[in-house]
């Protein structure tokens, strides 16, 4: 019994020593990520982009359907109105990724 109590110990803290490691290791995987993927010069929050934040517009304004309001046909109409704007406005770029969109001489590319 007392081989028993004495293996315990060291199976816990072998535990906690890995957990520990794996913690850590996917920190360090995390934070490469991070930078190597660009978010870290997006990110805003940083003390380094300090004078950056300052530039950075806020826009309090939402054109959108408002969805605490009742539920009626003007509101239907209203919906139905802002979805049809911005559906136009992505059917414009609906032939955007054609191959003929993509030439040389459409985007205005010259080979010399």
């Amino acid at each position: 019994m007392n081989l028993k109590t004495n293996i315990l110990p060291s199976k816990f803290f072998m535990m906690i020593i890995l957990s520990i490691a794996a913690a850590c290791v996917l920190v360090v995987i995390s934070m490469a990520l991070y930078s190597y993927s660009g978010a870290a010069q997006l990110d805003l929050s940083r003390p380094d982009y300090q004078t950056v934040r300052k530039h950075a517009q806020k826009t309090d304004t939402f054109e959108g359907f408002d969805t605490s309001s009742q539920l009626n046909d003007d509101s239907i109409k209203e919906f139905d109105k802002m979805f049809n704007k911005k559906l136009q406005i992505i059917s414009d770029y609906k032939n955007s990724f054609d191959s003929a969109s993509l030439g040389n001489e459409s985007l205005g590319i010259l080979a010399e």
